[in-house]
């Protein structure tokens, strides 16, 4: 699976946004976005394997392409 997270800016911080999912996070700087935004990728990739009872390494198993947005 190939997740793509997008980023802009929004007044004082930046947005990260990964359209497969829609989820997003933010930070004061693009780095700090994308960092934070993998954390809640992660969590929803496990979360979502715990339910479907996938085995750890299927749920491991993605890409992340970064574009940024002006």
């Amino acid at each position: 699976m190939v997740l793509t997270i997008e980023i802009f800016k929004k007044k004082r911080n930046f947005v990260a946004k990964c359209k497969e999912l829609d989820i997003y996070s933010y930070g004061s700087s693009s780095e700090m976005a994308v960092k934070r935004l993998k954390k809640v990728i992660a969590f929803y990739v496990q979360s979502a394997g715990e339910y479907l009872n996938e085995d750890k390494e299927v749920k491991a198993n993605f890409s992340i392409n970064t574009e940024f947005i002006n």
